[in-house]
């Protein structure tokens, strides 16, 4: 249920009259000022937290696997452009 400001001035001067103004202070401190469905438990922040954690892995797998990709296709067009250039040397000094 959520309170609004009417309802939170209610609660205050019930509690004023019951306790006195500096208790009743500090109990609507403690009320929070949303509904108590939009709170959130320990238990669902370590499941959203471990949710995360996986998209993370997940992320840094495919971004892993990505580099390992270009890394080899990058090596493999460097390898192949100084095999051509040691050829072209071999063939130009054969021809001289």
């Amino acid at each position: 249920m959520l309170l609004d400001e009417r309802d939170r001035a209610e609660i205050y001067q019930i509690l004023t009259q019951r306790f006195g103004p500096e208790r009743a202070g500090r109990l609507m401190a403690v009320l929070p000022t949303t509904s108590w469905d939009d709170l959130v438990t320990k238990e669902h922040l370590d499941h959203q937290m471990a949710l995360l954690r996986a998209d993370m892995q997940t992320l840094e797998q495919r971004v892993i696997a990505e580099f390992r990709h270009e890394w080899r296709t990058s090596l493999l067009a460097i390898v192949s452009t100084a095999m051509v250039v040691a050829g072209a040397f071999v063939a130009a000094g054969r021809l001289a």
